[in-house]
């Protein structure tokens, strides 16, 4: 596509308040956001030691998740940008594909792409829910409550936003993934020996599949203190990552599933025209056999579509490199040796 006909046809993303929050923030300096990262890494610090002796004791004792909400916000505030700059460039890259005339294609983009506030606050108010129930097993997070500690009010409070905005973060790549299915059901002119429109899609999944697989890192870092890292091995905590690395690969898939389908039916199409092209053929080849006539043309014509059929056979369906296929599945198993790294490393000095 030229230059000259590209157009921001989505991703001016303030359809929710989580959008219009993030896209403002991000677009702060880079030293004001840096700033404001600290201030809340910083803050329940602050806190425990302007309440008193237990809460600062807790506080250093605690030090890796008290600063978990702080840097998984920082961190999904920070990829967004990148998930979203990924469904322009596939938006982009299949627009000269699409049976729609640029105003209808853009209509399409801005329906498909649109994410409802109900849905998103949805989202949101589950993670929340999930999060009161996790924190309510805590019972250093209960005590700290109960005896209305500023620290722990603040940690709760933290905590909680963390868990609605990364259920959030999900909701909003399904909605991605949703959108790049509706447009690909668009699209009419593939060219089976250029995939490279498709290789967007591709990206698009992998980027989705590493940001979730570098917050599940993160959390494994911060979420538990040396002399804890025992519990990582308890089976629901197991459990918990397992699905977390599995549900890395699931995005991926899920996002290049709808692309694999629509290579699939081409692919079959152009595959059912050549076998019948080459059978028509082969009859004629067959008739002039028999009458002594003069073959070497169709003979010609038949070994050509034979090979074009061959080719047809070697096209991939999946839009997606050995490299980026290598790239997901180490990056899926980051999460796992991240842990057995610490406790191997606790275990050896003695912690």
């Amino acid at each position: 596509m030229r230059a000259s006909d590209r157009r921001e046809f989505n991703l001016q993303p303030q359809d929710t308040f989580f959008e219009w929050l993030i896209l403002h923030i991000v677009r702060l300096p880079g030293w004001l956001n840096a700033s404001l990262l600290l201030v809340f890494s910083v803050l329940p610090f602050v806190l425990a030691y302007q309440t008193g002796r237990q809460d600062w004791q807790e506080a250093q004792r605690y030090w890796r998740p008290f600063l978990l909400p702080a840097v998984i916000t920082g961190y999904i505030i920070a990829a967004m940008p990148w998930v979203w700059r990924a469904e322009q460039q596939v938006i982009d890259e299949l627009r000269p594909l699409a049976s729609l005339d640029t105003a209808s294609y853009q209509a399409l983009v801005e329906r498909a792409g649109r994410r409802t506030s109900w849905a998103a606050w949805g989202a949101f108010a589950l993670g929340v829910v999930g999060g009161i129930n996790l924190l309510g097993a805590q019972s250093e997070v209960v005590n700290g409550l109960l005896r209305l500690s500023p620290m722990w009010i603040y940690l709760w409070l933290a905590y909680l936003f963390t868990f609605g905005i990364t259920l959030w973060s999900i909701y909003n790549a399904m909605q991605s993934a949703r959108l790049t299915a509706t447009v690909q059901r668009h699209i009419v002119d593939v060219d089976l020996f250029n995939l490279t429109p498709f290789e967007t899609v591709g990206r698009q999944g992998l980027v989705g599949s590493l940001i979730l697989i570098g917050g599940t890192t993160l959390s494994i870092i911060l979420n538990y203190e040396r002399e804890y890292l025992h519990q990582f091995l308890h089976w629901q905590n197991l459990a918990l990552y397992l699905v977390l690395s599995a549900a890395t690969v699931s995005v991926f898939f899920l996002i290049i599933w709808p692309t694999h389908r629509t290579l699939a039916r081409v692919k079959a199409q152009k595959l059912l025209l050549v076998q019948q092209a080459g059978g028509r053929l082969f009859r004629q080849w067959e008739e002039l056999s028999t009458h002594g006539a003069e073959t070497q043309t169709l003979s010609d014509e038949i070994q050509a579509l034979l090979a074009l059929e061959q080719r047809l056979k070697l096209v991939p369906t999946w839009p997606y490199t050995v490299e980026m296929l290598r790239t997901l599945l180490l990056s899926a198993l980051t999460p796992l040796l991240v842990a057995a790294s610490r406790i191997v490393t606790a275990r050896l000095t003695g912690g």
